[in-house]
């Protein structure tokens, strides 16, 4: 029968349900979806009061809002918001909705009104009755269901980024309160790491716009030559793609990936973090990804060639920092870029449009964009960990454990170094549960980059397509389903090889350059003349302003400004650039605009001074702008004609004559027979090309251009004046107080010792430049002649490069505010060190309280009570080239050896004016072998320990093996090493075994040799504990049953009662100068058992003793998680 057209199960037709629905499905259609879906709460009693007001509350008496005073009771919760100051406020608990129905009236459209309720059947209970559509549609609300879908949130903040950048307030509604719980408790945290991802994104838009114009510019040659990405659209359409991240759960994967064929049955796309690492196995990605602003990022091809990158393109977003593009040797294709396109579309070229990707907040997310360009699907992630899975930061042979190398010694390892890049951002740390139910840290930027992977995973969802989680560690990604590497590849992998075109390095056309340096000049011209134009307009402005409200005077104004603003936006792409700089003013304006529609009780003639107001601050920016324009257009097409290239944010020539009346000088403490380990040497004798060691520093130091003067502190002035010659007027003197800078520079050279040829890493974090100089003398003599800041330099650093120094003195006058310390990578002996007065200060006045803390290795290292980034990553770090950095050599003329190896290595060359990298060369090309060990590690005892320790280090070794090594053997061996040698008593037994350890360590002692003890201590040290330089104690553990577990001894609560004791002892010897010997370092071996204590154990025993050591596994166990860090090959070939 046609005319019986009702469906009898659907339920009756709700008039006020479905305005409420249609109005919700314009923001939140997923929500109106689940909400038309439920089923009413039938508990729930809705009442509406003779004012119109509703109000209700459950049949167990809870209440969605005030019995008698709904609306009272909303606007006090409407009145804790000021929607002048904040644009965006979430509301946990929708309740009755009178609330969100004020704060929507108070925000209208100038803001967002987000409210999160999980409990659908209440929504559907309440729309059913209560008429929300016109506040709804008047507003922009959006409805959130799900505590856990960080990827709903991301879609319904996308688009209002303006609106988030002006603030945005969470609260909870308190009749919601109770009810809600837990669940609005997770719901706030995810809210937060989503609006925090939107709030990176726009800062790092403001804050990075000049940087990311000044990168486009500098690598316009690039973006002109290279074949843009059009042609690999759709190119491996259904292929799998693999994108391989630097998280430390790649080792696990890596050896997959490496397997033969895999290459051909996927896409690989990879980090450009991971592409050595996979290189050095064999691995060539078909593309690595790049977006990094900072130079640093050069690193990750440092010693690559084109032979080794044949095959592998780089993928790359123009706004990189250009020091990529010149540094990868390979095939390279640029990303389409709106603001290139404008300028080279007109440069007079054969030009084809780039295409473009969605902008990666990561590269990783880059790589994604990348995938799915090329019709990838599923895109199977591997060492996306998004956390520190095991208490690592990076995977094994990162490129970062390069940089590192010339760091690490027995004092500073790999897993001291990974842990400490964790700890640093303790402040940002989370837990988190990991993919295994382990506890895991992420930071808050791993926790944004995870809402933004979310939120494209789930978007790729709904498209239909694929996300495979096959990272095996980290935490846990929504609409990623986890499977294994090889699982993956045999499920997806395809059977026979996609067809990629191919692309090639592009030698740059002069004639290409020749048109595009002309188009910025042309451009350039155009953006002088909005410079000049803004300025035009900013005069009438002020007219109107002073016009005392004569409206046919504005009228008439409003005219003329309207004329030059028509003119303005034709001078493209001036204009538009322009304003990309300006994107600072642009959300200023957006936020005068809100206050002005917000303030409704101003005049018309008051809304029109506060809109003038606007434009004049408006257009002053847009004129800054302008000018800034001009001096970026032309630094880049200087570029074309060979000025390098920019790769990182440059100094104001106005601020820079400011502060180059800074005065900085030089400052020497001259010792003339010891040298800054505490060792014999001689300063003013036996040379090199006639000139001995403090005159040939002084003399390179003279050819420096930043320094104010040179000052030596010394306690003989006629000794030094003889040994400078005719340099001697060319300096300052000051006195030195030469007994307490030989008592400090014992204590800093016997840690030192074992870390010579490093610039940082010796025990206690402490740096070559605590070698050079006493704090409290230093901030005396700094006051005394009024030194802004000090560059420390050693008298025996006679290879120091002048150059170097002016570098680190550029570098602080660029923020002398926020650059107190500056310095380079440099080997030891090679660059000082600046310190301005302020940080010298505060070294020199907590020198006895503060200890180990009042070094500059506290200064530049991790400190658990005052974490920081790690600072050779900052701009007080200067980059210097890796073949300076890897030098791996002592550079100081203070040893028989580094005398020797100093002379062959620079006979060749200009002793006053030879830089760095000539020197670094020099070096390598004559290394000579010593002559003597300078380090002896003697196991008196091979008595096995105990426990799993016991059995790692005696892993491999025979049991037949002497039990202790004969007195007499070891004092031989003692005999034939030199003074400046080091000596480590260690093995597979106890050294506190041996009967006659005191008389070995009285042999090393009396020979000058610096003497390392490491012990279990789970008996009393039968020697002197002041004989010792450093005593190592293997505490292993934080805790009593894993110490147990270990070593099979229940003795930990000893072991550290005796640690501590000793470090007392010791502590009472260390007076004024806050250090005494010998150095006591526990340490924990980083493995399966131990992992969890790392954290309590490292942050407890740097505070309690001022150092502390993460060791690596002594041995390989395969079935084992934890494996040793393999070391880089700068500190292999060293050791």
């Amino acid at each position: 029968m046609d005319f019986f057209s009702i469906d009898p199960f659907a339920p009756p037709t709700n008039e006020t349900l479905e305005r409420n629905l249609d109005a919700l499905s314009r923001t939140s259609p997923q929500a109106a979806k689940l909400i038309r879906a439920a089923r009413p709460r039938e508990d729930l009693e809705l009442v509406e009061l003779e004012s119109g007001v509703w109000t209700g509350a459950f049949s167990d008496g809870r209440r969605l809002a005030s019995a008698r005073s709904p609306i009272t009771e909303a606007e006090r919760l409407a009145d804790t918001v000021d929607v002048t100051e904040s644009a965006g406020v979430c509301v946990v608990g929708f309740g009755i909705g009178t609330h969100l129905q004020l704060l929507a009236e108070r925000m209208k459209k100038s803001g967002v009104v987000m409210c999160f309720e999980p409990d659908i059947a209440l929504l559907r209970a309440v729309f059913e009755k209560v008429d929300h559509s016109k506040w709804m549609l008047a507003t922009n609300f959006v409805l959130l269901t799900d505590p856990d879908d960080g990827a709903a949130i991301s879609r319904a903040l996308s688009g209002l980024e303006g609106i988030i950048a002006l603030g945005v307030k969470l609260i909870d509604h308190p009749p919601s309160r109770p009810r809600i719980g837990e669940t609005g408790t997770r719901f706030g945290q995810r809210f937060a790491d989503v609006l925090k991802a939107f709030r990176t994104a726009i800062v790092t838009t403001l804050v990075q716009s000049e940087t990311t114009l000044t990168n486009l510019l500098m690598n316009l040659d690039h973006y002109a030559h290279s074949p843009g990405i059009n042609d690999l659209r759709a190119c491996a359409l259904g292929f799998p793609a693999v994108i391989v991240s630097a998280g430390p759960s790649l080792a696990r994967n890596i050896e997959v990936l490496s397997r033969s064929g895999v290459r051909e049955r996927v896409i690989i796309i990879c980090v450009q973090t991971v592409l050595k690492t996979l290189l050095a196995r064999g691995i060539r990605p078909h593309f690595v990804c790049a977006l990094d602003h900072h130079e640093i990022s050069r690193r990750f091809y440092e010693g690559l060639t084109p032979e080794d990158v044949q095959g592998v393109t780089l993928v790359v977003e123009p706004k990189a920092n250009p020091a990529i593009l010149d540094a990868f040797p390979g095939a390279i294709r640029c990303i389409g870029d709106e603001l290139l396109e404008s300028i080279v579309a007109e440069a007079g070229l054969a030009w084809q449009a780039r295409d473009t990707l969605k902008p990666g907040a990561t590269v990783a997310h880059l790589c994604h964009y990348l995938a799915r360009y090329l019709g990838c699907d599923p895109v199977i992630y591997v060492g996306q960990d998004l956390g520190f899975t095991d208490g690592q930061y990076y995977a094994a042979g990162a490129a970062i454990h390069d940089v590192w190398a010339c760091e690490l010694n027995e004092f500073t390892t790999l897993e001291m170094r990974e842990w400490e890049r964790i700890a640093r951002e303790k402040s940002l740390l989370r837990a988190r549960e990991d993919v295994f139910g382990r506890r895991i840290y992420i930071d808050e930027q791993m926790a944004t980059y995870l809402a933004q992977f979310e939120a494209d995973f789930a978007a790729d969802a709904e498209a239909g397509l694929r996300v495979v989680d096959a990272t095996e560690g980290g935490v846990a990604k929504q609409h990623a389903p986890a499977m294994s590497l090889a699982d993956a590849i045999e499920q997806f992998g395809a059977s026979s090889p996609a067809f990629i075109p191919s692309s090639q390095p592009v030698r740059h056309d002069p004639n290409t350059l020749a048109m595009l340096k002309s188009r910025l000049i042309r451009i350039r011209q155009d953006a002088r003349r909005v410079n000049l134009l803004s300025r035009d307009t900013v005069r009438l402005l002020k007219k109107i302003r002073r016009s005392g409200g004569d409206v046919q005077r504005i009228n008439s104004i409003v005219e003329r400004v309207h004329r030059i603003r028509d003119e303005v936006t034709q001078l493209q792409p001036a204009f538009r650039l322009s304003q990309f700089l300006n994107q600072a003013g642009t959300l200023n304006r957006v936020r005068a605009d809100r206050a002005i529609n917000l303030d409704t009780n101003a005049s018309p003639l008051d809304q029109q001074l506060q809109r003038t107001e606007r434009d004049i601050r408006n257009v002053e920016a847009i004129a800054e702008s302008a000018q800034q324009l001009c001096s970026l257009l032309d630094e880049a097409a200087g570029v074309f004609d060979g000025t390098p290239k920019r790769t990182r944010d440059q100094i104001t020539a106005h601020r820079n004559a400011k502060l180059s009346r800074r005065r900085v000088a030089a400052v020497l403490h001259i010792d003339f027979e010891q040298g800054g380990l505490g060792t014999l040497r001689s300063i003013d004798n036996d040379g090199i090309a006639g000139m001995c060691p403090v005159r040939l520093t002084v003399a390179r130091l003279l050819s420096a251009r930043r320094l104010r003067e040179i000052v030596c502190l010394t306690d003989d002035e006629p000794r030094l004046r003889a040994a400078l010659g005719e340099l001697a007027d060319r300096v300052c003197y000051a006195p030195l107080d030469l007994d307490r800078f030989r008592a400090r520079t014992r204590v800093i050279g016997a840690a030192r010792r074992f870390s010579a040829s490093s610039w940082r890493g010796g025990i206690a974090g402490l740096t070559c430049f605590d070698e050079l100089f006493d704090p409290w003398q230093l901030q005396k003599i700094m006051e005394r002649r009024n030194l802004d800041a000090a560059v420390l330099v050693g008298p025996d650093w006679c290879l120091v490069d002048p150059s170097l120094v002016d570098a680190i003195v550029e570098r602080h006058l660029e923020h002398p505010d926020a650059l107190r310390l500056t310095f380079t990578q440099a080997p030891p002996g090679l660059c000082g060190v600046l310190v301005d007065r302020s940080a010298a200060t505060t070294l020199g006045q907590n020198i006895a309280s503060a200890g180990t803390f009042a070094t500059i290795g506290a200064l530049l290292g991790y400190v658990p009570f005052a974490p920081q980034s790690d600072p050779i990553a900052r701009p007080m770090c200067v980059q210097i080239p890796p073949s300076v950095r890897d030098l791996a050599m002592r550079c100081i003329f203070d040893t028989p050896h580094a005398r020797a190896q100093i002379t062959q290595a620079v006979h060749a060359l200009d002793p006053v004016h030879a830089d760095a990298s000539a020197l670094a060369d020099a070096l390598r090309h004559n290394r000579l072998r010593p002559v003597l060990p300078e380090h002896v590690i003697l196991e008196l005892s091979a008595r096995p320990r105990g426990g799993l320790w016991g059995g790692w280090l005696g892993q491999g070794r025979s049991m037949e093996e002497p039990a202790l090594m004969p007195t007499e053997a070891a004092l031989s061996i003692i005999n034939t090493m030199g003074p400046v040698s080091t000596l480590t008593l260690h093995g597979m037994g106890d050294p506190l075994d041996h009967p006659a350890l005191g008389e070995i360590i009285a042999a090393a002692r009396s020979r000058g040799i610096a003497t390392h003890l490491r012990t279990m201590c789970s008996t009393e040290l039968t020697a002197p504990l002041s004989d010792l330089d450093v005593l190592s104690v293997d505490v292993l553990a934080a805790g009593s049953e894993t110490y147990q577990h270990l070593t099979g001894q229940d003795a930990y609560d000893r072991v550290r009662e005796r640690v501590e004791r000793m470090m007392q002892e010791r502590n009472e010897r260390a007076g004024e100068l806050g250090l005494a010997l010998p150095w006591i370092v526990p340490r924990i071996t980083r493995c399966d058992e131990s992992c969890e204590h790392i954290e309590a154990f490292y942050d407890g025993w740097l505070m309690a003793g001022g150092c502390a050591v993460i060791d690596p596994r002594p041995s390989i166990d395969p079935a084992a998680r934890i494996q040793p860090l393999p070391l880089p090959g700068v500190a292999r070939e060293r050791n």
